[in-house]
């Protein structure tokens, strides 16, 4: 086969997997799922675009008090920028459809990674195998930003193994930290794969260095712009750990008349319980992948050890890229919640993945050596048609779930909280503080939110020492008894959509 038609059988492919990906999820975007993370990202590039600048208006973490707090220091500004633009142009169908188009963009960059060392239809059904995971799917439709960190990651290990100048692998590492905090994660990662390649030579020196240099072009300015301007260095956000919220989460919080007086724990680290949550995390890591993941966390393993033998840059990468970068997640986030353990286990899953399907290339050439006449790529797809076919079905079911199932459960809430919303958009002044017990779309309402004491924290005495610190001037809720009990703190109601109240300060 020529050069030509192998690049045209090439582009092909990767439509074919592109267009295989995107276009049954777009459906998905009509589900309009937002996470409280998305309404932060949202709720900054609203803040944006519509002239106030960089600042968050979002308080999740009931982390200031007042209407809003500088932006950067608190969130990494790429994806809220992209996010605020679509959602102007667009709405949020626009931003959820950007993240499906990146989930399948980055199953063609799988594909062409895989490509350099696979052969063509096994790089084809190993990025087939990614695109239709259930928890790649989710994150997608959420909206969160692992897909465009995950593409920043892929694009360097492209350029690197494409040998590209080293100084691009580097801006495109320190992008990908702009576009989540963790990304210093996979910087580490990387720097540890390149010296475990490279070894110390002069040479290796040189381009770890033009590595360096491209990071430090991206990061440094940022850094020394909030360093002038907030007097802190990175990662600046990560303060928000310590806050009312966290902390009302893990240990039954409570609440005093200054802002803010309660922290976790002020103790020397618990390796004894980071050792603990790392165990916690690898068990989430195969609870949400399956049970094949053994394979995908096992079989990596092997292969940074026998990499010294194959001299395999890309296992190395990869693997490292998952086992460090979840090892990292586990030791410095004590309290992770449970769904972010799924959630921090995204890129890494697909790394292990690729890496573990890298190993089923290893056997299926020893396979084509040992069975006269099988030859060895055949073996391989052979290896890989049941792996799809149990991802298939493991497809199915998530499918049907958030695609009609979760739709029909939230329709009546969406109809009253559209209800109530368009009412805020309304009447509301602009600069309005809006307390909610609902906490995943308050940014449809377009007004400075935080977000009322829940679980063991919501207590009569506790509400009224928030309703001090933070003095909102609406209180959203559903929940009858709380809406009495605020209108004798003089709240009065001023719109309900069933089971949803909205209450006025007087």
């Amino acid at each position: 086969m020529t050069s030509k038609s192998e690049a045209r059988w090439d582009l092909i492919l990767c439509a074919v997997l592109f267009l295989g990906i995107f276009l049954p999820h777009v459906p998905l975007a009509q589900s309009e799922l937002l996470s409280p993370d998305a309404s932060g990202y949202l709720d900054m590039g609203r803040n944006l675009f519509s002239g106030k600048g960089a600042v968050i208006t979002y308080n999740l973490y009931q982390y200031w008090p007042g209407t809003e707090q500088p932006s950067l220091p608190f969130m990494q500004p790429v994806y809220p920028v992209l996010a605020g633009i679509l959602w102007a142009l667009s709405g949020l169908k626009g931003v959820i459809g950007l993240n499906i188009a990146l989930l399948a963009a980055n199953c063609v960059l799988l594909n062409k990674i895989l490509g350099i060392y696979l052969d063509r239809w096994a790089s084809f059904m190993v990025a087939l195998f990614m695109g239709y995971t259930p928890i790649l799917i989710f994150s997608a439709i959420w909206p969160w930003t692992e897909h465009l960190h995950l593409a920043s990651i892929l694009i360097a290990v492209w350029l690197y193994l494409k040998e590209r100048h080293p100084f691009w692998v580097g801006v495109v590492l320190g992008f990908s930290a702009l576009i989540r905090a963790a990304g210093f994660y996979n910087i580490l990662a990387f720097g540890l794969a390149l010296v475990l390649i490279h070894g110390m030579t002069r040479k290796a020196f040189g381009l770890y260095a033009r590595v360096a240099s491209g990071v430090l072009a991206i990061l440094l300015p940022y850094e020394i712009l909030c360093f002038l301007k907030w007097g802190t260095w990175y990662p600046e956000y990560l303060a928000a750990a310590k806050t009312y919220r966290l902390s009302e989460l893990v240990q039954g919080a409570h609440y005093e008349s200054a802002l803010p007086v309660l922290r976790l724990p002020t103790v020397p680290p618990d390796r004894a319980a980071d050792w603990t949550n790392l165990a916690r995390h690898l068990a989430g890591f195969v609870r949400e992948f399956g049970s094949l993941m053994f394979v995908f966390i096992l079989v990596p393993a092997y292969l940074v050890f026998d990499y010294f033998k194959t001299r395999s840059r890309l296992c190395l990468i990869f693997a490292l890229q998952g086992g460090c970068t979840l090892f990292f997640y586990a030791l410095s986030h004590q309290w992770l919640p449970e769904i972010e353990t799924g959630r921090y286990s995204l890129i890494p899953y697909m790394m292990l993945g690729a890496a573990g399907f890298w190993a089923l290339r290893e056997g299926a050439l020893v396979l084509g050596k040992k069975w006269a006449g099988l030859k060895r790529p055949i073996t391989l797809h052979l290896v890989l048609i049941p792996f799809l076919v149990f991802q298939f079905l493991d497809y199915l079911p998530f499918r049907h779930a958030w695609g009609e199932v979760y739709p029909a459960q939230v329709r009546a809430y969406r109809i009253s909280r559209d209800e109530v919303y368009s009412w805020i958009r309304e009447h509301a002044p602009l600069d309005a503080l809006v307390a909610s017990q609902f906490l995943a779309d308050p940014c449809l309402f377009e007004r400075p939110f935080v977000s009322l004491p829940s679980g063991a924290a919501l207590t009569p005495e506790n509400l009224v020492r928030f309703l001090d610190i933070y003095r909102p001037g609406y209180v959203l809720v559903g929940n009858v008894d709380i809406s009495n009990f605020l209108k004798t703190l003089g709240f009065q109601e001023v719109m309900s959509a069933h089971p949803l109240v909205l209450l006025h300060r007087i």
